[in-house]
């Protein structure tokens, strides 16, 4: 006979009933969900008001295509999660819930996400990431189930589930007339650990085992509780693996599944505990995972050098950090926005001949604006904004000064006050040139 000591399809939250209620507690969870997959919660209770008919209960079933109808239509496109039903009292209420689900939604979305539907024994051998319990029974119609043969496929029932596993019933233990009918301590887990429906998802008590730790040793609880610290405080998005190792997994924060597992030794732990976080270690790297253990007085006397390894294994396997908030807007506001500044600056330098003190001269008439020559002309905001600052504080100031000189030249040569249309519109060099000439002939006069 062999027997199972290590589990790797299910979370440890919903394993943790067959560990204890079958494997006397010497299972060892291997599994701990990415990010994307975890589903919280991952225990929910469905509470009706069905009544047995035969081996169906029609209410159930109703509720149960509800759920899977309302979760396929919400889900995302790419979120393909395979659904499990399975039917606690005989193949009946199968039949009846594959029946409704190919009305409801039809035979192509069942395909898509894998729905199956059946008995424990049609389950044996597979998984699913939802799974979904119909228990049938209802006050008065409870048949008893205590053989071996009960409890092997309630076993089977209740560790099909990857991420969520789902008890929809119509009746409390209370109303199970046998005390070792396998059905009363599966009611009462859900009882004390699963999520009602409707009621904000929160749990009635912490999910079994989730995420606590028990520390070997005070020092091994201060180290793990340091380097929980600092990771969290460089923006690493880290958690605790539970049962599965005594240490953190760290996930990358970009969403691409990269993840990798830290824990602490030398932490005035006993031999035997040492020998059992090798032996967690060995299995989960079998599964994938990437290991890096910390020696506890290392971490507390030389803090900088050992982060400096341990931020060097995170590179290693590909795990970056969370962007944050503020991180975010720099990016999506003043970052962006002050490089492009700086870009359209040099730009303007250039077309200056790299002189940063040149100023640009406009000249415009009263009732005229000019617009600025093409070489300066930018459609960039920046742009804009620099040559409308240079313009306001050289621009008017010299368009003044020359406009007037100019128009004194004017009038003692030509002997009228007011210049031509064509003259608004010579550029600024051409006026330049006309007016040096002017003033040459205003000499050979005199002379």
């Amino acid at each position: 006979r062999v027997v199972l000591t290590e589990h790797f399809r299910s979370a440890p939250e919903i394993i943790y009933f067959c560990n204890n209620q079958f494997y006397n507690k010497k299972l060892t969870p291997l599994r701990v969900p990415t990010t994307s997959e975890h589903l919280v919660p991952s225990i929910v209770d469905v509470p009706v008001n069905g009544i047995k008919q035969n081996k169906c209960n029609l209410e159930e079933c109703r509720v149960i295509v509800e759920m899977i109808r309302d979760f396929i239509n919400d889900s995302a496109p790419l979120n393909k999660r395979s659904i499990g039903v399975i039917s606690l009292i005989g193949d009946e209420q199968s039949r009846l819930i594959r029946n409704h689900l190919l009305d409801e939604i039809g035979p192509d979305k069942m395909k898509l996400h894998g729905i199956l539907v059946g008995d424990p024994p049609a389950f044996q051998g597979t998984e699913r990431d939802i799974i979904f319990l119909s228990m049938i029974c209802s006050p008065g119609h409870v048949p008893t189930q205590c053989q071996l043969m009960h409890a092997q496929r309630m076993n089977v029932a209740m560790s099909r589930a990857r991420d969520r596993l789902i008890l929809v019933r119509s009746i409390n233990a209370s109303h199970i007339p046998n005390s070792d009918d396998v059905k009363i301590p599966v009611l009462e887990f859900f009882d004390r650990f699963g999520a009602i429906r409707g009621c904000n998802n929160k749990a009635k008590e912490e999910e079994p085992l989730s995420t606590a730790v028990d520390p070997p040793s005070i020092l091994w609880g201060s180290t793990f509780d340091l380097l929980h610290r600092i990771l969290l405080n460089e923006n690493y998005r880290t958690t605790s693996m539970g049962i599965v190792w005594h240490g953190l997994a760290a996930e990358s924060g970009d969403g691409s599944g990269a993840r990798c597992a830290l824990s602490v030794e030398h932490a005035n732990e006993s031999s035997s505990e040492w020998l059992k976080i090798i032996s967690q270690q060995r299995s989960i790297e079998r599964v994938g995972w990437k290991c890096l253990r910390l020696n506890a007085f290392s971490l507390l006397l030389d803090t900088d050098c050992t982060m400096k390894k341990v931020y060097d294994f995170l590179s290693l396997c590909d795990v970056i950090k969370e962007v944050s908030m503020e991180e975010e807007g720099e990016i999506e506001g003043g970052g962006i926005y002050d490089e492009q500044v700086n870009e359209d600056r040099e730009e303007s330098d250039n077309d200056m001949g790299g002189d940063n003190n040149h100023s640009v001269v406009l000249i415009s008439s009263d009732e005229e604006n000019i617009s600025l020559p093409s070489e300066y002309r930018s459609t960039s905001a920046p742009s804009q904004q620099l040559f409308a600052k240079q313009e306001e504080e050289t621009g008017n100031r010299d368009d003044l000064a020359f406009e007037c000189m100019r128009r004194k030249r004017r009038r003692a040569v030509c002997g009228h006050g007011s210049e031509s249309d064509s003259d608004r519109t010579v550029p600024l060099s051409a006026k330049r040139k006309r007016e040096e000439s002017l003033d040459q002939d205003s000499d050979i006069d005199s002379l």
